[in-house]
């Protein structure tokens, strides 16, 4: 049987069940509200790779999670990343990044899944910060 028929949730389903589950509901609950099964609400928060909630206030410069959902609704509907990125008023340049960035293995875009992976990119420290001193060094260094 093919996975994802004609019959899938609504793009605002998905949203409403990870709004829930980000309110603090388990997996069940929210999915009964939303009003999926639980494997597919399972399902959901596998494909996302689970979910990383971040601490605060998330500055204008990063794309927000309602960015990815309309970049991925335009994609299914066919819109080019001009047309989404004048709708969601962003840079063409961070749209086009943002739809190579957040593509899965199997080429398609999953929003929840890039949010996650933008999160983790975020956390991720800088290389050899503990280095940088603000001090001149001489080159090459002595031994």
């Amino acid at each position: 049987m093919p996975r994802g028929g004609a019959n899938r949730k609504p793009t605002a389903a998905r949203r409403q069940y990870f709004e829930l589950v980000r309110q603090g509901l388990k997996g069940a609950a929210a999915a009964r509200q939303v009003g999926v099964s639980t494997s597919c609400g399972s399902k959901w928060f596998i494909e996302a790779g689970s979910m990383i909630i971040p601490d605060g206030s998330i500055s204008p410069r990063f794309l927000t999670q309602d960015d990815r959902i309309a970049i991925a609704d335009g994609l299914r509907a066919g819109k080019p990343p001009t047309a989404i990125a004048a709708a969601i008023r962003k840079s063409t340049s961070t749209v086009y990044r943002e739809i190579a960035r957040g593509k899965k293995d199997d080429g398609s875009y999953d929003p929840w899944w890039a949010q996650n992976q933008a999160l983790l990119r975020r956390q991720r420290g800088r290389l050899n910060s503990h280095r940088h001193t603000g001090r001149p060094t001489a080159w090459p260094p002595t031994p």
